[in-house]
């Protein structure tokens, strides 16, 4: 692999991953905002603190992407895998921009902004640690893997 291969792969990954936590990150700030929207405004508190639980379970669900993720990347590919949840974190992002509020809604609007959670879920697979994987970040094993199609997830270099 020349080093023009190798700066364009870790290009390629740095740009997906900060995409997704800048996401994580725009989510977490607009908190405040979010739960005006989406929540009854009679208690702000409350309707701020419900925000707050979506934005932690979300947090919380990274493991389960890991697992789930982890294990496809290891059967299909960590190119592949990364690339299916770059997509999915993005159609999460874009759902949230279409989503009806409290005011049109009622008690669905809640409901519907817990689906972030299944936006959060992709991201868990970038730092993981998946059964093949022996520990390395499966990102930089979709760096690594990305050029050699018989290496698949195995951070010992042995074709799968």
């Amino acid at each position: 692999m020349s080093g023009t291969d190798s700066k364009r792969r870790l290009g390629a990954g740095a740009i997906g991953n900060f995409g997704e936590i800048y996401d994580f990150a725009v989510f977490g700030f607009s908190v405040p905002i979010l739960s005006q929207h989406f929540f009854p405004k009679s208690d702000p508190t409350a309707a701020l603190l419900s925000t707050f639980a979506v934005y932690a379970v979300a947090f919380f669900a990274r493991p389960i992407g890991g697992l789930v993720f982890g294990y496809l990347a290891d059967r299909i590919g960590r190119v592949k895998v990364l690339a299916i949840t770059i997509w999915l974190m993005a159609a999460g992002t874009a759902v949230i921009g279409c989503l009806p509020t409290y005011a049109s809604v009622g008690v669905l609007a809640p409901m519907l902004l817990v689906r972030k959670v299944f936006a959060e879920v992709p991201l868990g697979v970038e730092y993981s640690l998946t059964p093949m994987g022996r520990g390395l970040s499966p990102i930089l094993l979709a760096m690594r893997d990305w050029g050699d199609a018989n290496l698949r997830g195995n951070s010992l270099d042995a074709p799968v």
